[in-house]
């Protein structure tokens, strides 16, 4: 067989009897069977925690460290948070929350240093649905610190809390020197954290300036009035700093996004209920915040549970796709504006001109994996059609009265007409009512119903 790459012939010759492979072959015997111990479980298998050993795993093992910091703002400790990006791929998150736990702990007899970074499923994040230290948390599972600093060349932390300064020192994976521990008599708590992520573990790296500052501004959408500073050095003795900070969070987000090519107002809810993933399951509590407007050019959806964003969607991506298209089906079929033997609208022709931010908190949460990218509660996706419509239609008594709430306020003397498939449906010229405001009213319409049970469905 051959393979070619870059234009060099590669020969395999899979006939040979005596080929290499079959000769480095062992007995699969018992002693076989290995148990990979302390920091060898992630730094020989580093893609099971960080779903990658290339770059995007490297980058995962640094928001690891961000999420912790986030997650003591978002309780209330703290309102900004440093993350500096040196030249030698090393990288440090300072934040200004309670600090980290590090002294003895009685109920596991332990120090809790050893527990937090070098003990998988060790964490304070447990509790969250019974009262724990965190409501809502991008941490969950205990492994984030402690895999970050076993997939790292070193790792240096300082700890203020308690009246005392608290540092430690790692490499590849091992403390060196144990715990120091002095008097401190400053205000100031919180926790810094300094590593640089093991080319021996990872293929590459050299994480870029614009992963930082992407994530970064994603987090100060979904957490609003959290600063984040981003420190960037350029040369041996200078440091650029680009801040993120959005005051009303998603709301200003959408309105930074559509810019002047809104074609109906930005509306933003936010609510919170009760859900639960079986009947026989604990209940959860649920926070949903929506902002949304239709666009004359600009289409984004972006989803984000407990601020992780749902690259891969998940419950909120299939509750939008579900809501938008019951409803605008249903008013169409109302007014009588399909056409004969016309297909049903779907989700494409509608997201072409939609802008929708959905940041949603819970209190028990089901990723797909450590990396976060998709949520599967049951509950969660029920909760999420808060931000859309429910599977069963309105009434058309329902509709009759948002129309006649809302269609005054809209009308305009310009044309404007929902760009895709619908806009045929809705838009009139020179006197225009978008439908996605009905939308609009709809969803908050629903999200203030009291009487909304999450089962119903």
């Amino acid at each position: 067989m051959v393979y070619y790459k870059e234009n060099i012939p590669i020969i395999f010759d899979f006939k040979r009897e005596n080929n290499d492979m079959a000769k480095t072959n062992a007995e699969y015997g018992n002693e076989s069977i290995q148990s990979l111990k302390g920091a060898d479980r992630v730094r020989k298998r580093p893609a099971v925690i960080f779903g990658s050993d290339g770059i995007d795993g490297c980058q995962h093992s640094i928001f690891e460290i961000i999420s912790n910091s986030i997650d003591e703002a978002r309780e209330g400790h703290g309102k900004k948070i440093i993350v500096t990006r040196y030249l030698d791929n090393s990288v440090e998150v300072e934040d200004f929350g309670r600090g980290i736990p590090v002294d003895y702990n009685k109920n596991e007899d332990k120090e809790n240093w050893e527990l937090v970074f070098c003990e998988m499923y060790a964490g304070g994040k447990y509790d969250t649905n019974n009262g724990g230290s965190y409501e809502y948390s991008l941490g969950l599972n205990g492994l984030g610190l402690c895999s970050t600093q076993y997939a790292s060349e070193y790792m240096d932390v300082e700890i203020r809390r308690d009246g005392y300064l608290y540092t430690l020192h790692f490499e590849h994976g091992e403390n060196v020197g144990g715990l120091k521990k002095e008097k401190y008599e400053g205000r100031q708590t919180g926790s810094k954290i300094r590593w640089k992520p093991d080319i021996k573990v990872f293929t590459d790296i050299d994480v870029s300036f614009d992963y930082y500052a992407e994530v970064l501004k994603r987090q100060s959408v979904v957490n609003p009035g959290i600063l984040f500073i981003l420190r960037d050095q350029y040369s041996a003795a200078g440091f650029k700093s680009t801040e993120f900070k959005y005051d009303n969070g998603i709301s200003d987000y959408v309105e930074e996004v559509a810019a002047d090519n809104a074609m109906t107002s930005i509306q933003t809810w936010s609510t919170e209920r009760m859900g639960r993933d079986r009947e026989d399951k604990p209940e959860y509590k649920v926070k949903i915040n929506a902002s949304l407007c239709f666009s004359k050019t600009i289409t984004k959806k972006e989803y984000y549970h407990n601020s992780s964003f749902l690259e891969h969607g998940g419950a909120p991506e299939k509750a939008v796709r579900s809501a938008f298209v019951s409803q605008i089906d249903a008013y169409i079929k109302q007014v009588g504006k399909y056409t004969k033997n016309e297909s049903k609208i779907t989700f494409n022709d509608i997201e072409e001109c939609l802008i929708i931010v959905i940041s949603s908190f819970s209190t028990q949460t089901s990723y797909e994996n450590q990396t976060k990218k998709s949520i599967t509660n049951n509950g969660a996706n029920y909760f999420a059609t808060l931000a859309g419509i429910p599977e069963e239609p309105y009434k058309t008594e329902d509709v009759n009265r948002v129309w006649n709430k809302t269609a005054p306020q809209y009308l305009t003397t310009s044309t404007s007409v929902v760009r895709g498939k619908w806009g045929s449906y809705v838009g009139i010229s020179n006197g225009s009512f978008e439908y996605g405001d009905i939308v609009n009213i709809k969803i908050a319409d629903f999200i203030n119903n009291p009487n909304y049970n999450l089962l119903e469905f």
